[in-house]
């Protein structure tokens, strides 16, 4: 587990680091991230801009994006779901129901 500093580029490319010394050959990463606020339903574009970094750079394979009060989503609009957005070979989840 890691506290990051920010959702700045240095941090993804320390992640990146992370990743290049532990993983191995099959291995899935998965990061998970506590995003949004506490009490609400939607998840800030710069935290799904970290995400898809994170993924597009850093070598993250499934993101799991969860708040521990609510069920988040991507869109502002409409009722709060669990979603599924695959994002190339990656897989991206945003729910605390998981």
């Amino acid at each position: 587990m890691n506290l990051l500093p920010n959702m700045a580029a240095r941090t993804v490319r320390l992640v990146k680091q992370q990743i290049d010394t532990l993983k191995q050959a099959g291995d899935i990463v998965v990061a998970s991230i506590h995003w949004g606020s506490n009490w609400g339903y939607a998840v800030p574009q710069d935290h799904i801009d970290f995400a898809h970094r994170l993924i597009d750079e850093a070598g993250v394979d499934v993101i799991y994006g969860q708040c521990s009060y609510r069920v988040l989503h991507h869109s502002s609009s409409g009722p709060p779901s669990s979603s599924v957005r695959v994002l190339g070979p990656a897989r991206f989840f945003s729910s605390s129901s998981l």
